[in-house]
Order: structure tokens, then C-alpha cells, then sequence
């Protein structure tokens, strides 16, 4: 069993819902823990943000396949930083649908143009 710390980050995330974050899929024995998510505010103004886990439909009742907020709306004041992972952790698994693996992943969201950073730090564990 490989365990790999992994940092991901994503600069300039506007108005579209972006991929900060996704769990490779390349088979389906690999699962990751967050152990932190940092979002910075670049705008000369505060902003809203809203940072989902996406799941992937799989079919299986046993597995879940709700997207989930981990955080909606929430303001940060201009040139601040929020840590939205403090003391907390989330799992993000692989799921099977038919012959394919998809993994779970983190998608960000600013209400103003070019203006939220965001980093990703993850555990991830290939059995």
C-alpha cells in the first residue's frame, strides 16, 4: 500500500464552476483523505464561494452519488485566505461505472471574474 501526499492548486477561478481537485481514476484501489483546502481571495473586493464535492452517478445504491457543498456562499474579505478543512477530513473514493472508474472531485466557484486561488492537499492511498 503507497501512501503519497499530493498539493493541488488552481489559480484564478471566476464565475464557472472549476476542478480544483480530482481523484485520479486510473483504477479503482486508490482512495483519498483531504487533509486541507485553502481559498484566497486575489479580488480588490470580498467575494462569495461555493466549493462542492462532485460524485460520480455509479448506479450502485451502496455508493454515494450526491454532489455535496462543503461550503455555499461563503464571503471572503478581499487579500484574506480561509482554510475551510480546518480540523475536519474528507474521504474521496473511485467508483466503477460499467467498465470505467471515476473519482470524486472538488469544484470551485467565486461570484466575481478571476478572483479565488485555491489549494488542495491530499493524502492519497493506492492499495
Amino acid at each position: 500500500m503507497a501512501n503519497t501526499f499530493r498539493s493541488f492548486s488552481k489559480a484564478s477561478i471566476g464565475t464557472t464552476p472549476t476542478t480544483a481537485y480530482q481523484l485520479e481514476h486510473s483504477n479503482s484501489g486508490k482512495t483519498a483523505i483531504l487533509i486541507g483546502i485553502a481559498l484566497s481571495n486575489t479580488a480588490s473586493t470580498p467575494i462569495n464561494v461555493d466549493v462542492q464535492i462532485e460524485r460520480p452517478v455509479t448506479g450502485d445504491a451502496a455508493a454515494p452519488t450526491e454532489d455535496v457543498y462543503l461550503v455555499k456562499n461563503i464571503p471572503i474579505p478581499s487579500g484574506s485566505t480561509l482554510e475551510i478543512m480546518a480540523g475536519q477530513k474528507q474521504i474521496m473514493q473511485i467508483f466503477a461505472t460499467g467498465n470505467t472508474f471515476v473519482g470524486d472531485k472538488i469544484v470551485a466557484t467565486s461570484d466575481t471574474a478571476s478572483s479565488l486561488d485555491v489549494i488542495v492537499n491530499s493524502l492519497e492511498i493506492t492499495s
